[in-house]
């Protein structure tokens, strides 16, 4: 391990985009692990907008009752909004799905448990080293799917950047687009 490598964990409330901007701006951050979780899919656009804004890499990781996901955004690709986007124009499934947890409080919802957290812990980690070991070897936001019945790779696969994504093209990350607008 290389001493010179710090990692700091943040335990507070966090509001919006804002909270999430203010720890980027007071600190010298390379890399973000997103583990907020609750309102449902909003705080994942929190830490992207200030990510983007910040040119900083996010990582997060969920468990759901089937499979495991890892995603992996990076500055100047495809970013969460993207992905929202591009899901909801393929697919009006994951479109009324999306629209029915959209800031729902997920927290008292877990599905996981130690063994799939500790999986999905050796993925972010794996790829946090990479990221740092091996520049340029991650050139795409990507995700991984894993199943939880065999703790197999299902798919992975590069996020495409949407070039008419309202948030990755805007000026003013403080504010999250609403839904509407983003699926519509």
């Amino acid at each position: 391990m290389n001493p010179e490598v710090q990692c700091k964990f943040y335990e507070k409330k966090v509001e919006g985009v804002e909270d999430i901007s203010k720890i980027l701006d007071t600190d010298d951050v390379d890399i973000v692990v997103n583990g907020l979780d609750s309102p449902s899919v909003i705080t994942s656009r929190w830490v992207n907008n200030a990510c983007l804004e910040h040119e900083v890499p996010m990582i997060q990781a969920g468990v759901s009752r089937a499979e495991l996901l890892f995603e992996m955004f990076l500055p100047g690709e495809a970013c969460f909004d993207c992905v929202i986007a591009s899901s909801s124009l393929k697919s009006q499934y994951y479109k009324n799905n999306l629209v029915a947890i959209y800031g729902s409080d997920s927290s008292m919802q877990n599905v996981s448990y130690a063994p799939y957290i500790n999986i999905l812990s050796g993925y972010v980690t794996h790829y946090m080293f990479n990221y740092f070991i091996n520049p340029g070897s991650i050139r795409h936001s990507f995700y991984h799917i894993i199943s939880t019945k065999n703790l197999t790779n299902i798919l992975t696969k590069e996020y495409e950047k949407r070039p008419d994504c309202p948030t990755c093209n805007s000026d003013n990350l403080d504010q999250l687009i609403s839904l509407e607008k983003l699926i519509d």
